[in-house]
C-alpha cells in the first residue's frame, strides 16, 4: 500500500487551540499482515469495505473520515471536537460570522478553519461553537430575541412593565396587563393553575401552610410549608435552593417570590414606624386570607433588592410604592440589642439602627 504524507499545522488562540491533520490513503483498501502481525484466523474479515466519508461540518475523527481530507480538531471547553472542512479561495466561501477564515496550510492549498470560544452560541454575531450556523439558540433576556449579534425585544412583546414573554409572564400572560390570579402560572399564554383547587381557590399545596401537601392540611404553630412537608424554620439562614434572579407572582393584594417562596405585602406600612410597632403593625395584619404575617429578618429583606436597581433598588412592577429609604427588619445587632438591622432599599445598603427610629416595613409570611 502506498501512503502520503501530509503537512501538518496548529494554531493557537488563548486556551482555544485548533489543529488540523491532513493525511489521505490511497491503494486497495486491503492489508496483508506482516510477519511480524498477530495471526489472523482463516476466513477472518480483513476488509469491511469502503466507509462512507463526511460532508463539510460532520463529525470526524481524522482527515480520512472527511471527503474533503481534512479534519478540524477543536478544543471546546478542554473537549476535542473534530469537524469536516474543505478547501477556499477566499473568506467568503466559509460560513458567515466571527471566528471562521480562510487561511493556508503548508505547502496546500488554503481550508476553511474556524477558533472556537464556547460549546453553545451567544448572541454576539459569532459562531462560538463553530457549526457553521450563527448566533443559533442564543439565549437573550425574556422576550428578547437574537438579530444580527444583538438581543433586541420586538415591538409585540412591549409591555408596561418593559419587555416580557407574553407566553409565561403571570403578569402579561397573553396580553399586556392580564395578571394571573394567585395559585396560578401564565403556561402559553393561559392563565392555569398550578396547583390543587381548595375550596374554590387554586392553591400551590407545595408552600401553603394552611393546605400543606393537601387541601385542609394546616402546619402546627411554629412550622411552615416547605416542599408539601410542614417543618421548622431558621429565619436568619437561608432556607430556599440557591437560583439566580428572583421571579414574582402576583396573589391578589400579595407578591409571592417564587425563588424563596416567601409571601410579601404588597403594601408598606401606611407610616414610618418604630421597631416594636412595626412587629406589632405585622403580627396584627390579616392580608388575602392569612393572619400570620411578620416583620421579615435582614436576609429575607435583602433578597427583594434588586441589584440593578437604584432609587429605589427594587423590582417597579411588584413593588411600586418601595421608598429610597430603609425598611425594617426583625433582625437585631449581634452587639447592640437597641439597634435592629434595616435595608435601605436606595442602594441595598445594610446598616443597624437604634430601634426607636421610624421606617417603613413591608410585612412577610
Amino acid at each position: 500500500m502506498q501512503r502520503q504524507e501530509w503537512q501538518r499545522r496548529r494554531w493557537t488562540a488563548g486556551s482555544i487551540m485548533l489543529a488540523v491533520v491532513l493525511g489521505a490513503c490511497t491503494g486497495s483498501g486491503t492489508k496483508k499482515p506482516d510477519a511480524g502481525d498477530e495471526t489472523v484466523d482463516a476466513g477472518e474479515e480483513l476488509d469491511a469495505g469502503p466507509k462512507e466519508l463526511r460532508a463539510f461540518l460532520d463529525p470526524c475523527l481524522s482527515d480520512t473520515d472527511c471527503l474533503s481530507g481534512y479534519c478540524l480538531t477543536l478544543m471546546i471547553n478542554n473537549e476535542p471536537t473534530g469537524r469536516c472542512t474543505k478547501p477556499c479561495v477566499g473568506i467568503d466561501e466559509c460560513p458567515l460570522g466571527l471566528g471562521w477564515n480562510c487561511e493556508p496550510i503548508e505547502n496546500e492549498a488554503n481550508i476553511c478553519s474556524c477558533r472556537a470560544t464556547g460549546s453553545v452560541d451567544a448572541c454576539d454575531g459569532t459562531d462560538n461553537d463553530c457549526d457553521g450556523q450563527l448566533d443559533e439558540d442564543a439565549a437573550c433576556a425574556a422576550g428578547q430575541v437574537c438579530d444580527s449579534g444583538a438581543c433586541i425585544c420586538p415591538a409585540e412583546n412591549v409591555c408596561s412593565s418593559g419587555c416580557t414573554n407574553k407566553k409565561t409572564d403571570p403578569f402579561n400572560c397573553g396580553t399586556c396587563d392580564n395578571v394571573c390570579e394567585a395559585g396560578h402560572s401564565c403556561v402559553e399564554g393561559e392563565c392555569k393553575c398550578a396547583g390543587l383547587v381548595c375550596g374554590g381557590t387554586c392553591i400551590d399545596t407545595r408552600y401553603d401552610s394552611f393546605n400543606c401537601g393537601g387541601c385542609g392540611t394546616s402546619c402546627e404553630a411554629g412550622l411552615e410549608c416547605a416542599d408539601s412537608v410542614c417543618k421548622a424554620v431558621d429565619r436568619e439562614w437561608a432556607a430556599w435552593p440557591v437560583q439566580a434572579g428572583a421571579a414574582f407572582s402576583s396573589e391578589y393584594t400579595s407578591v409571592r417570590d417564587t425563588r424563596t417562596r416567601l409571601l410579601w405585602s404588597a403594601d408598606l406600612s401606611p407610616t414610618p414606624l418604630d421597631v416594636d410597632a412595626a412587629i406589632a403593625f405585622c403580627e396584627g395584619l390579616t392580608r388575602d386570607g392569612h393572619g400570620d404575617w411578620r416583620v421579615p429578618t435582614k436576609i429575607e429583606l435583602i433578597t427583594i433588592v434588586d441589584p440593578t436597581r437604584s432609587g429605589p433598588a427594587s423590582n417597579p412592577s411588584q413593588f411600586s410604592n418601595t421608598p429610597s429609604a430603609p425598611l425594617w427588619s426583625a433582625t437585631p445587632s449581634a452587639t447592640d440589642a437597641s439597634r435592629y438591622w434595616a435595608v435601605n432599599f436606595d442602594d441595598g445598603s445594610v446598616v443597624a439602627y437604634p430601634k426607636a427610629v421610624s421606617f417603613f416595613v413591608r410585612c412577610v409570611r
